[in-house]
């Protein structure tokens, strides 16, 4: 997929090499997980929003292009993130730490990427929750909540938390609404009709 390719890319291209860490990538039951050594070079939220690009490694950024690689300078998070959200309905997480200075880019997975004792595993969680109760919740929240919010209040993994929301907010019967965030989605019940 091209959004897992531009991750790679740019942990490659933007990974400070003149230290001990090193770039790791995981690929764990709920998430593919990318990671390289180095701060960055420009906000974080420009970074997401595409079109300014700082490499840190520009050389190796024009070798890319020449193989076909990479050829989306400027835009290589946008890309990722536009597309976790079209296909997936759920959005990256992006986070920086420091001392070691790290680039951590998330890439929650759906079910259908895992394997059935993962799917097995997932269905015992998701009993957990109740859609009755996370519609309560929902309309017992004047700002909205996020999957995170669920996460915590329910006990379940975010990833779990994002399906039941979007399972909820498909539903046309529940009304339920949700606002586009730099962060996850944030959900809510409209009592006026259902609006995107």
């Amino acid at each position: 997929m091209e959004a897992v390719n531009e991750a790679v890319a740019n942990a490659l291209v933007h990974a400070y090499y003149g230290g001990r860490s090193s770039i790791i990538i995981v690929l764990d039951d709920d998430a593919l997980t990318v990671t390289n050594p180095g701060s960055f070079l420009i906000d974080r939220d420009v970074a997401i929003a595409g079109g300014m690009s700082e490499q840190r490694n520009p050389t190796l950024m024009r070798i890319f292009s020449f193989v076909g690689v990479s050829d989306r300078a400027g835009s290589g998070l946008q890309t990722i993130f536009e597309t976790w959200r079209d296909r997936f309905d759920e959005l990256p997480i992006l986070t920086e730490e420091h001392t070691p200075s790290l680039v951590r880019v998330t890439l929650p997975l759906p079910e259908s990427a895992t394997t059935r004792n993962v799917g097995e595993t997932s269905k015992r969680r998701r009993a957990k929750l109740d859609d009755d109760k996370l519609h309560a919740f929902l309309a017992s929240s004047k700002d909205g909540v996020s999957s995170e919010d669920v996460s915590v209040v329910f006990g379940i993994s975010t990833r779990v938390a994002q399906k039941h929301l979007a399972a909820l907010y498909a539903d046309p019967t529940r009304n339920v609404s949700r606002v586009e965030t730099m962060t996850p989605y944030v959900y809510s019940v409209n009592r006026a009709g259902k609006a995107n």
